[in-house]
């Protein structure tokens, strides 16, 4: 269907459809969003346009997290070996802010690679003005190929809880303490389902997990989770840290055990951000920060460089960093 055919269709000026489709501000809400609803429904995509530098947009928004940072170098480093040029702007301050949208249709980049969700009516508009979407998920589980066309791209949190518990047992460990930043809910939650998962394999040696959180009143601290782990029957003989920080409360608690508590414990780390690689000695599970970043630009390009054949998600698979100490 044609924009002018749409405009007709919702009892609006073609001159208004246009400004909806190209983010103008001087629209009223309710008339906006009838619009929007429309292109959406009638798939209506922006035939070929102009294009300046091959631009693409990176979105950050409200994401806060360390490895985000990882993350954006990827894409940076990414986007330059593709010729690219990379515009670092400041995204949705949360659920349904679009602001950032308007700019980015005025700019008309290649496509646009965004932290987190955008929502529906920010999808729409871009798939209108035939703007290719990526959205980065830094706490992915196994992602599944949409049932939209909308490309995403995350980290398999859930494997690199497998692979954690897997290497464990491999070292003869079958008591394994678990100590996490809880804060951190959807990450934790994530990763502590792929450790069940390996705990609970029945072809090899059954491991028990403890969990340092479990029975307290309130979420402890990772320090005092890590002390807890003392205070069961039969101690741990490896922990798992489920976040980056808690690693060093986690060694701290080692030095600090009570007397008559001794006894080799292997500890594993996750993210292997500066701070552990710093200790030199902390088996990590290494998020592919960097390789998230590739893969959106990937992504982000397919439909150009790869044609129909372009996937439109993709989970990057942790890697077990293993050193001795």
């Amino acid at each position: 269907m044609t924009l002018a055919g749409i405009a007709e269709d919702v009892g609006v000026s073609i001159t208004t459809a246009s400004k909806v489709l190209n983010g103008a501000a001087d629209v009223a809400p309710g008339t906006r969003a009838r619009v929007e609803r429309a292109l959406q429904t009638s798939g209506y995509v922006r035939g070929p346009r102009a294009r300046g530098a091959d631009v693409v947009e990176v979105v950050r928004g409200a994401v806060r997290d360390a490895s985000a940072v990882e993350v954006i170098d990827g894409i940076q480093r990414a986007l330059s070996a593709a010729a690219c040029t990379t515009l670092l702007i400041s995204g949705p301050d949360g659920d349904g802010d679009i602001r950032w949208l308007r700019g980015c249709l005025r700019r008309a980049p290649v496509a646009v690679i965004v932290f987190g969700d955008p929502g529906t009516r920010a999808q729409a508009v871009l798939r209108a003005r035939g703007i290719r979407l990526v959205i980065v998920t830094l706490n992915a589980g196994d992602i599944e190929p949409a049932a939209d066309p909308v490309a995403r791209v995350g980290a398999a949190e859930a494997a690199g809880g497998f692979l954690a518990i897997d290497h464990l047992r491999t070292l003869g460990h079958v008591r394994i303490g678990l100590v996490a930043d809880l804060a951190q809910s959807v990450r934790v939650r994530l990763r502590l389902a792929g450790c069940r998962v390996a705990a609970e394999q029945r072809s090899v040696t059954p491991v028990e997990l403890i969990e340092g959180w479990t029975g307290a009143a309130a979420a402890p601290r990772p320090h005092e989770q890590a002390a807890r782990l003392w205070g069961v029957g039969s101690p741990p003989t490896a922990i798992v840290s489920l976040t980056d920080a808690a690693v060093l409360d986690v060694l701290r608690v080692l030095r600090e055990r009570p007397q008559g508590v001794s006894g080799a414990v292997s500890v594993i780390g996750f993210d292997d951000a500066v701070a552990t690689r710093s200790l030199g000695r902390v088996t990590t599970v290494a998020m592919p920060a960097r390789r998230v970043g590739a893969e959106a630009v990937r992504l982000a390009l397919a439909p150009f460089t790869e044609g129909a054949r372009a996937t439109t998600a993709v989970a990057v698979v942790p890697e077990l960093v293993v050193r001795s100490g």
